[in-house]
This record gives C-alpha cells, sequence and structure tokens, in this order.
C-alpha cells in the first residue's frame, strides 16, 4: 500500500487498504470479501492509526480516517452532510465506484479512502469510532 501512496496511485492504494481491513476482521471476513461493523471493534488500534497515518502523510494532510472523522464533527456528525463534503455524493446521487470517484490529490479533502457505503453508514461510523481513531482525530486537534 505504502509504494502506491507514495506514486499517488489511490485507487489501487484504496483497494489494498479494503484488502487489509478484511484481514484484521478476521478470516471469515476475507472470505466473504468485506468487512461487518461489528468486527471494527477487534481491529487492533496499531493497524488502523498505520493505516490511517500512510493516507494522511502520502496525500500531504488530505486524506485518512482522522480527516474523515474531523469533516464528520464539522457538520455535526451528519453523515447526511458529510457525503457531498467528501465527493461521495454529487446532486442527491451516489458517486458511482470506480470511475467516478477521483482518484488523485485534487480530490476533495477526506475523500479517501473508501469505505464500502452498500452495506449503510456503520462501517465507517465503527472505523472513525474506533478509540485508535477517535482518540487520533482528538488529539489532533
Amino acid at each position: 500500500m505504502q509504494l502506491n501512496l507514495l506514486k499517488q496511485n489511490f485507487e489501487e492504494a484504496d483497494r489494498l487498504t479494503s484488502a487489509y481491513l478484511r484481514k484484521l476482521a478476521g478470516k471469515v471476513a476475507e472470505n466473504r470479501g468485506y468487512v461487518f461493523y461489528s468486527e471494527v471493534k477487534d481491529m487492533p488500534g496499531e493497524d488502523l492509526v498505520t493505516i490511517d497515518r500512510l493516507w494522511n502523510i502520502y496525500s500531504q494532510g488530505k486524506f485518512g480516517f482522522s480527516n474523515q472523522a474531523k469533516l464528520l464533527k464539522s457538520v455535526g456528525k451528519r453523515y447526511d452532510l458529510l457525503w457531498p463534503k467528501i465527493g461521495w455524493k454529487k446532486d442527491g446521487i451516489w458517486t458511482r465506484y470506480p470511475t467516478s470517484f477521483c482518484w488523485s490529490l485534487k480530490a476533495p479533502e477526506g475523500h479517501m479512502p473508501l469505505v464500502n457505503q452498500l452495506r449503510g453508514v456503520r462501517l465507517m461510523d465503527s472505523i472513525l469510532r474506533h478509540p485508535s481513531i477517535a482518540n487520533r482525530h482528538e488529539n489532533c486537534l
């Protein structure tokens, strides 16, 4: 993932991030191909922080879970206001993956990493509320 981030190959880095999240969630999530929100609480915090830091460093401070948490807080913790702010929804329509996402530093702050919203907001909310991410966001203010 780090090499892809260094080369600003954000689409591939995002795919690897999803794969790492499945790995952190365990074999069942890996076999299933996605993470349930209830599996996030047992993920090692240091691994989530490492993913967050890598995204933050290689995006010049634009991307990462802690950025998404900061932006969520800035809109009163309202996901309906967050989606357009980070470019996941435009004019009330969900951005289509992967072709309509912006895979460059021109993307809005917090645009990446992507978290599959097809299963609703609960997965992203669980990641942003994980103590390691929530504390990292609070310590950055």
